[in-house]
């Protein structure tokens, strides 16, 4: 009798237990109705990456990319858009925890992560969490709380289903090398989701790679070695090509340089075609012939960059202009490489 009654109380544990991971993940869809139309294959939809973190510093990328950074231990809750960096097919959502160089480089005890990909309707205004990362120092199952692995159904409020058309895999941890090449006790947590969406395959995601491995695990002198590369000295040209038709106040010699950004983002946000376009080129006129506005000049022997996760986007130094009467603002860029150019991206 008494081994009965052990089974059964184990049977109710682990449905517990999995129930609270399949609530946990779907906590913002609860009550929603079910749907005939797949709002991942609507035109007009915004996807964004919900940041919940405490106790930690923070890197968040999206396929490979890094679209958010908070360095300071305070409390993290944003929610950012992300249209221009999703794919169809695998999307790879992943965070870097920094650690901490006064506790001897080891995370904090109370660290606390949840990242939610969400899609927002645009006609009905409601938001649904496509999936749940999460990561929780003290527990023995840091990544407790995250979308259960398997199929969910965007038709069903992105329920469980094994006829769904979303697929999570298994959350993933590796120590974090965050001093170049040296172990400080950071942790990277990742998830992949795959599904359909009306995008076309974005061009940085087929574009070559720029280094063989993330920048974190290269010595400072294999980096230096990378600076002095010819490709790498060629970028340094096309942004002095670019900060110097914005310092002499003439944009238009180099709007055609971001037709693949804008077309691209047009497409990434539903725009009419040409709308990005015309938004930049008066935004980067507004920026280089308002009197009040100084360029900051280029500091040639401070020329920087940071090649992303992905290996295929390098991001140089922000172009900035500070106002007479306190202020600035900057307008950052992108870069990838096909058939050895550069081409100006995201």
């Amino acid at each position: 009798m008494k081994i009965k009654l052990i089974k059964i109380f184990l049977i109710i544990g682990i449905f517990l237990s999995v129930q609270a991971c399949t609530d946990n993940k779907s906590l913002n869809n609860k009550g929603k109705e079910l749907t005939s139309e797949n709002i991942l294959m609507q035109d007009k939809v915004q996807y964004s990456l919900e940041i919940i973190a405490k106790n930690t510093k923070i890197q968040v990328y999206l396929n490979g990319v890094k679209i958010y950074s908070d360095y300071g231990l305070g409390n993290v809750y944003i929610d950012y858009p992300v249209n221009k960096f999703i794919a169809t097919g695998k999307n790879e959502i992943k965070f870097k925890l920094n650690a901490n160089k006064d506790q001897d480089y080891k995370l904090k005890d109370k660290a606390e992560v949840e990242i939610n990909l969400k899609v927002r309707n645009f006609k009905t205004k409601e938001n649904y969490v496509i999936s749940t990362l999460k990561y929780t120092h003290n527990n023995e199952d840091k990544t407790f709380g995250s979308s259960l692995v398997g199929k969910y159904n965007s038709l069903k409020a992105f329920t469980i289903d094994k006829e769904g058309n979303i697929e999570v895999s298994t959350p993933k941890m590796e120590s974090y090398n965050n001093k170049f090449g040296k172990k400080t006790g950071g942790v990277i947590v990742s998830q992949n989701v795959y599904f359909k969406t009306t995008y076309p395959k974005w061009k940085f995601l087929d574009s070559e790679n720029i280094i063989e491995k993330r920048m974190e695990l290269y010595t400072i002198d294999e980096l230096m070695e990378i600076k002095e590369r010819p490709d790498i000295k060629d970028l340094y040209n096309i942004y002095t090509k670019i900060h110097t038709a914005l310092k002499n106040k003439n944009a238009e010699s180099i709007i055609d340089m971001f037709e693949e950004r804008n077309y691209e983002t047009d497409i990434a946000w539903g725009n009419e075609p040409g709308t990005t376009k015309d938004k930049l080129l008066a935004g980067l006129k507004e920026a280089s012939q308002d009197p009040q506005n100084e360029i900051v000049p280029f500091p040639h022997e401070k020329f920087a960059y940071k090649i992303e996760d992905n290996l295929k986007i390098i991001k140089v130094n922000a172009i900035g202009w500070n106002k007479k009467t306190g202020g600035s603002r900057e307008f950052s860029m992108s870069f990838r490489r096909e058939n050895g150019k550069w081409i100006l991206t995201r």
